[in-house]
């Protein structure tokens, strides 16, 4: 029984510069367990300016919020929260 799973996030390529506050620095992404858990606490993650980017240490089965944010000088606006679902215990 693995109890912590893993979600893999690919972020799009090819943001037109008009659309850009500098080179992006790094990312940060928020997850949030979706449901009165009690390890719903929103957790922060920053990545290097790699696209692909793994979160670990997630509960199986379970829904989470996971949103993105750029970082060039300043943080910019996150992403809307999309929706993913943890697979369950065993199935990797």
């Amino acid at each position: 029984f693995d109890k912590y799973l893993t979600v893999f996030i690919s972020l799009p390529t090819g943001v037109p510069s008009e659309l850009t506050n500098g080179n992006v620095r790094k990312y940060v992404i928020f997850v949030k367990a979706v449901g009165p858990y009690r390890f719903s606490d929103a957790k922060n993650f920053s990545t290097n300016t790699s696209q692909n980017f793994t979160i670990r240490q997630l509960f199986p089965w379970t829904i989470y919020n996971v949103s993105v944010q750029a970082v060039t000088v300043r943080a910019g606006p996150t992403s809307p929260w999309e929706q993913t679902r943890t697979l369950e215990a065993g199935m990797l």
